[in-house]
């Protein structure tokens, strides 16, 4: 455990933290510290328990966030955190819809948000989204592929298999022989 919520303390954490291997519960909540999270701090893959809530913490979730795969509690909610919340996060296995477990309301995140959490942000000041941009490469290829429907033809039912190269959402519209959805 690294214990130091509900003090005065401030400052950066120091990217040192990182060397915490073993460290499974990182309470730090309802400080003053401030500045960007360390990367490092996502290296430490023991880590069940992330509370950075109530600090004056901002920059942006780092996509290194999935590494903390065994992590059943994130709590961020109440800094100046801002960007896009990077899809990343819905690789780790917490339950969103409960507060305890979850919560990044109260920044500065921009919408779109991630799937997993989309609706379960809480209240986000999005007054500097405008400036904030997605970048997408332009050598990664955007493909589709629609595989051949099973079993076709006049059967009553039929299998449609899809895939997309990125999680997003999806709209399947389906028509008879006349057009008709």
């Amino acid at each position: 455990y690294f214990n130091v919520f509900n003090n005065e303390l401030s400052g950066t954490i120091p990217s040192e933290i990182g060397n915490l291997v073993m460290l499974n519960k990182f309470y730090i909540h309802h400080n003053h510290f401030d500045g960007n999270i360390p990367t490092d701090l996502f290296e430490i893959s023991e880590l069940i328990h992330l509370y950075l809530n109530n600090n004056d913490f901002h920059g942006e979730i780092p996509t290194s966030i999935d590494n903390l795969q065994n992590l059943e509690r994130l709590r961020i909610q109440n800094n100046e955190f801002s960007g896009l919340l990077p899809e990343e996060i819905c690789y780790l296995n917490l339950d969103w819809e409960d507060a305890s477990s979850f919560n990044v309301s109260n920044n500065n995140l921009c919408s779109p948000y991630p799937n997993c959490i989309d609706g379960l942000q809480g209240e986000q000041d999005t007054s500097n989204c405008g400036n904030v941009q997605m970048d997408l490469s332009p050598n990664i290829l955007f493909e589709y592929g629609i595989k051949e429907a099973y079993p076709n033809p006049f059967n009553p039912s039929i299998d449609i298999k899809f895939e997309l190269p990125i999680k997003v959402k999806v709209e399947i519209l389906i028509s008879d022989i006349l057009g008709r959805r």
